[in-house]
């Protein structure tokens, strides 16, 4: 048995609509509007990632006959 970690996407969806809310919102011509949005996108990808976490996933492995492993999907 192998297992398998299987990331979720919600957070980078999220992250994904943050910046075009942001975009829609807010003007980026300074410096500092990019710093905020840097700073809005980590914390919503931190909030995500919690509660989003990864789908774990136990997938036997057989052998072939020539030696090679294979996964049964």
């Amino acid at each position: 048995m192998v297992e398998i970690k299987r990331k979720s996407v919600i957070p980078v969806y999220g992250i994904a609509v943050v910046w075009v809310l942001y975009c829609l919102v807010f003007p980026l011509y300074r410096t500092w509007h990019f710093i905020a949005l840097a700073c809005i996108t980590a914390l919503t990808y931190a909030v995500l990632v919690k509660n989003f976490p990864d789908k774990t996933e136990m997938i036997e492995i057989s052998e072939e006959k020539d030696g090679f492993l294979e996964k049964d999907f």
